[in-house]
């Protein structure tokens, strides 16, 4: 139960209906080539408790430093959790719609992490902008 444990599941029989739509969009591997990770764009179609990080746990992917749903290790490549928000969408008090973007580059902690990394496949490799090595 999430009173004790702070987790949330995918339950299809007794838990809300929760949607992400996700695509990897750059693959890297670490410099010792043991690891492998991939940079995913996900599109949360409702907003529910720990959503993401629950769907890429039961996908089989936790994010990177998630040591709620992941294991207790976080790569010496990444100081934090590796989540960051593109793009949220909103209505204000005022019930006029809201749309605020903060791009990858804006969170240099993370921009950094990518970049001490090896890009070895999707669009990191066709030139869009992703660093790594």
């Amino acid at each position: 139960p999430y009173a004790e444990t702070k987790r949330v599941r995918v339950d299809p029989s007794l838990g809300q209906q929760a949607t992400t739509v996700w695509e990897a969009i750059a693959e890297y591997e670490s410099l010792d080539r043991k690891e492998r990770y991939s940079l995913v764009h996900c599109r949360m179609v409702t907003l529910r408790t720990h959503q993401l990080r629950a769907h890429m746990q039961h996908l089989g992917h936790p994010l990177v430093g998630d040591k709620l749903y992941g294991d207790d290790s976080v790569p010496d490549f990444c100081p934090r959790l590796f989540m960051h928000k593109l793009r949220i969408g909103f209505f204000n008090m005022q019930g006029q719609a809201c749309l605020e973007s903060c791009s990858l580059q804006s969170s240099p902690d993370l921009w950094r992490a990518l970049g001490k990394l090896r890009k070895v496949g999707g669009m990191a490799m066709m030139g869009c902008g992703a660093p790594g090595l």
